[in-house]
């Protein structure tokens, strides 16, 4: 009987930020990975404390064997979303405040909208946001070994070298190099998880022509896409793509019943443009997802107070438009994505978290149920949503070039795992490590996987009660049933 042993830390896979995180987290101390052991075809799961280089591990008795997970769900396999909501009522009113910004910025019809860009500063069209570069001359770093600081290869390196290395801006040929992960996204694991929050829309536009609906997508790039991929929700929030829906019924929802979801809302970067126009737009793409039973949430919404949003102007319109989205998910009884952003500068504040808890606490009832989408605050911020919508969850994404942030990671290690979503915010966040994106940009749906690995890491939560827990937290919170 032949074997073959493969060692995966499901719990922190070659972590690559050990030499950063203080206190315990530095060392190896309660830390457990999975060893896989296949077996004639079958592979047996065995937990093993993970060791110091001068300390043995214990031997562990082998759990249940575990059988491979298909990569796409046939359509019997997988129940229905259940019926989002009865009836659908038109939004009757607009915002004085956004109305005087309306007209002001024009696009043609091939534009491509980023919501992390101010709108003076979008682009003309999409051809411009295409990166026409060669492919990517630069080697992939060598994957590290976190408890001695060498690489797999055995070349030189130290844990620290992929921190605050920025992403290939070229057009690579040839698929993403999974770097530390590469192991994980290989791995069959029990249950399948969900990417809460992406923008297959903006990822389009910053990809070549020949990716332009979701299934070429998948096909393009299915390393991204593990056996575990159970979908995502993709989150309608520019005014290109709300102001004309009717695309994305082929690109996005066609085919896609089983692994696709949406949500819709202005974003409160172009709260400016806010007109009946757009409405009209948004409430027909909402009645197509709610024919197929896959409108599951109003937003990406809220306020963001941060680059060129400082004036008492623009936040203004925001807050209107905010009113008016909020009254608009409390009459179709929808849960709300919450963008919220504190002004970064050196002089900023909490206005936005402020601003934003006190509408929601004027307009929006008690037991809603909310997501703060890409969660980087406090614990105590978080306590204070909790403490007040006790239906809230907050989603959280990779993190981006080695940079971690101690108050998100705190907040991730005390939260329970009921409140926690995995997000990949796509294009934004690639992960850290990985190498060969398109452009620099990151791919929807899998990598959610990585941030499942991060909490993983942070919670001393073995991967697949990751994956399980936050899957059923978007059964609770957006009726999505795998």
């Amino acid at each position: 009987m032949s074997s073959q042993v493969v060692d995966v830390n499901i719990t922190a896979p070659f972590d690559p930020f050990a030499d950063v995180v203080t206190g315990d987290e530095s060392g190896s101390k309660g830390r457990s990975h999975m060893r896989i052991q296949q077996r004639n075809g079958q592979k047996t799961l065995t937990t093993v404390p993970s060791q110091s280089p001068d300390k043995p591990s214990a031997p562990v008795a082998p759990v249940a064997p575990v059988a491979p997970v298909a990569a796409v769900a046939s359509v019997a396999a997988v129940a229905a979303v259940a019926p989002v909501r009865q009836q659908f009522v038109p939004i009757n009113q607009s915002s004085s405040g956004a109305a005087a910004y309306r007209n002001r910025f024009k696009r043609g019809p091939g534009d491509i909208f980023d919501p992390r860009i101010p709108s003076h500063q979008q682009p003309t069209s999409a051809a411009s946001q295409l990166t026409t570069a060669g492919p990517a001359t630069e080697s992939p770093p060598p994957r590290l070994n976190r408890f001695s600081g060498a690489t797999i290869k055995g070349v030189l390196a130290s844990p620290g070298d992929w921190k605050n290395s920025p992403p290939n801006k070229s057009t690579p040929s040839g698929p993403i190099d999974l770097a530390q992960y590469a192991q994980v996204f290989q791995t069959a694991l029990k249950g399948k998880f969900i990417d809460s929050h992406t923008h297959f829309d903006f990822t389009f536009g910053k990809l070549d022509a020949s990716v332009n609906t979701y299934t070429q997508l998948r096909q393009k790039y299915p390393e991204v896409f593990p056996e575990s991929y159970g979908g995502a929700i993709q989150v309608f929030c520019s005014p290109q793509s709300l102001k004309n829906p009717l695309p994305w019924a082929d690109r996005l929802m066609a085919g896609t019943d089983q692994e696709m979801w949406y949500s819709y809302g202005l974003h409160p970067n172009w709260a400016d443009e806010w007109s009946d126009h757009l409405r009209n737009g948004m409430e027909e793409g909402m009645r197509m997802a709610k024919m197929s039973n896959r409108l599951v949430a109003v937003g990406e919404i809220g306020l963001d107070y941060s680059r060129s949003n400082s004036g008492e102007e623009k936040r203004k319109a925001q807050r209107d438009v905010l009113q008016i989205q909020l009254e608009w998910a409390v009459r179709e009884g929808l849960p709300i994505v919450i963008h919220c952003r504190n002004d970064e500068g050196p002089t900023g504040n909490a206005q936005a978290d402020n601003d934003c808890f006190d509408l929601l606490k004027q307009f929006v009832p008690h037991d809603h149920k909310l997501h703060r989408h890409c969660f980087t605050g406090g614990y105590t911020e978080a306590e204070r949503w909790m403490e007040h919508f006790p239906n809230i969850a907050f989603g959280f994404v990779p993190s981006k070039y080695g940079k971690r942030n101690p108050a998100r990671d705190e907040t991730i290690r005390r939260l329970g795992i009921e409140r926690i979503l995995l997000e990949t915010d796509a294009p934004y966040f690639p992960p850290t490590g990985m190498k060969n994106f398109p452009g620099g940009n990151s791919i929807p749906g899998g990598l959610a996987l990585v941030t499942a690995c991060e909490i993983s890491n942070l919670k001393h939560m073995p991967l697949e009660e990751v994956v399980q827990a936050t899957t059923s937290n978007n059964g609770r919170l957006f009726g999505i049933r795998l």
